[in-house]
C-alpha cells in the first residue's frame, strides 16, 4: 500500500463518524476563517475531551490543521491535504468507468494502405539539445525540490521531509539530511509519524554530503530547521537553492517521561506543520527569487 492509498484510507475512516464529520464540514465552510476548539465544542455541542479526540484524528488524516498562537491552538480546513484524497478518489473512480469502455470490442476499420515513406524525426538543434540535459527536476516534475536540515537528521527535519511530502506532494518534493547524521531515526519521531499514517521505512538518517555530489538532484530549497546547522558551512548544492532557517527547539533532547517526549515531539510536528501550510500558501509562481527569499524569511 502506497502513501497515497494510506492518507486516502485515513481520510475516509476520519469522516466515517458523523461528529468528526461535522468538525470537518464546520471548518470547510469557515475557510479561510480558523476556529479554537472552545468555538467548535460550543457551536457543535461536543465535550472538550471527546472533541480534542476527533480532532487529533483529523489532524493525523490531514484533513484540518492546526496553528498555535500563544497558548491558543486554531484549527482549518486543509485544502491541499483535502485535494490530494479527492484526487486520489477522482483517479480511483475515473479508471473504475474507464475500464468497462476500454474492454469494449473496437469496431472493425478499412486498413490504411501503408506509407511508401516515412520521415524521419528531426533531432533537436544543439541548444535544443543543451537546454534538455540541463533541464532541473522542477521543470521535468513541475515540482520543486526541498532539502530540510539538521545536525543528526533524526527528528526535525525528518518530520518536515514527512509533512511536506504529504501536503505539498503536487508541487514538492522534499528531502532531509544531516551534517552529523546519528544514523537512525528517533524512536518517538517514528512512533508519532506512524500513528499519523506514514511510511516510516521509506525514511533514513543521512549525511547531507549525499545532496552535493553531481548526480544529487537540483534543488530549489535549503531549509534548516536547527540552530546547530544554520550556523555550520553548508556544501555548495546542485541547482543554488533559496536558503532560509526555521529554528526549533530539538525534540530529541528533551527529557523526562515517555508521555513528556511526546508531547514535544508533538509540538514540534504542530510547529512545522503550520510552517509549511504557510510555504504551500505563497504563490511561488508569481514571485523571483529576491520575493521568494523574503517570504521564505518571514515564515515563522
Amino acid at each position: 500500500m502506497d502513501q497515497d492509498e494510506q492518507q486516502a484510507l485515513a481520510a475516509f475512516g476520519a469522516l466515517s463518524h458523523v461528529s468528526r464529520l461535522a468538525i470537518y464540514k464546520m471548518l470547510a465552510a469557515r475557510w479561510p476563517d480558523q476556529m479554537m476548539a472552545g468555538e467548535l465544542a460550543e457551536v457543535l455541542g461536543i465535550g472538550a475531551s471527546t472533541l480534542s479526540a476527533h480532532l487529533s484524528k483529523l489532524r493525523q488524516a490531514g484533513l484540518i490543521g492546526v496553528n498555535r498562537k500563544g497558548t491558543s491552538l486554531f484549527y482549518f480546513f486543509n485544502e491541499v491535504g483535502t485535494q490530494k484524497v479527492s484526487s486520489y478518489w477522482a483517479d480511483l473512480a475515473g479508471a473504475a468507468i474507464a475500464a468497462p469502455i476500454a474492454n469494449r470490442k473496437p469496431e472493425v476499420k478499412a486498413k490504411r494502405p501503408p506509407a511508401t515513406a516515412q520521415a524521419k524525426p528531426v533531432p533537436p538543434s544543439p541548444k535544443e539539445a543543451e537546454a534538455t540535459e540541463t533541464t532541473t527536476p522542477q521543470a521535468q516534475t513541475g515540482r520543486r525540490t526541498v532539502l530540510f536540515l539538521c545536525t543528526g537528521n533524526s527528528a526535525r527535519s525528518i518530520l518536515a521531509e514527512s509533512i511536506l511530502n504529504r501536503l505539498g506532494s503536487r508541487d514538492f518534493v522534499a528531502f532531509s539530511a544531516g551534517s552529523n547524521p546519528v544514523g537512525k531515526i528517533h524512536p518517538a519521531a517514528s512512533s508519532l509519524l506512524g500513528d499519523y499514517g506514514y511510511a516510516v521505512r521509506n525514511l533514513s538518517s543521512k549525511s547531507w554530503t549525499e545532496f552535493a555530489g553531481t548526480d544529487a538532484p537540483a534543488l530549489d530549497m535549503a531549509i534548516t530547521v536547527c540552530d546547530d546547522a544554520a550556523d555550520e558551512t553548508c556544501p555548495v548544492w546542485p541547482g543554488g537553492p533559496i536558503a532560509a532557517h526555521w529554528g526549533l527547539p530539538d525534540p530529541a533532547a528533551v527529557t523526562g517521561s515517555k508521555a513528556q517526549i511526546a508531547v514535544a515531539f508533538e509540538q514540534t510536528y504542530e510547529a512545522l506543520e503550520a510552517r509549511i501550510s504557510a510555504l504551500l500558501d505563497l504563490s511561488m509562481d508569481e514571485m523571483d527569487r529576491a520575493e521568494m527569499q523574503l517570504a521564505l524569511n518571514a515564515i515563522k
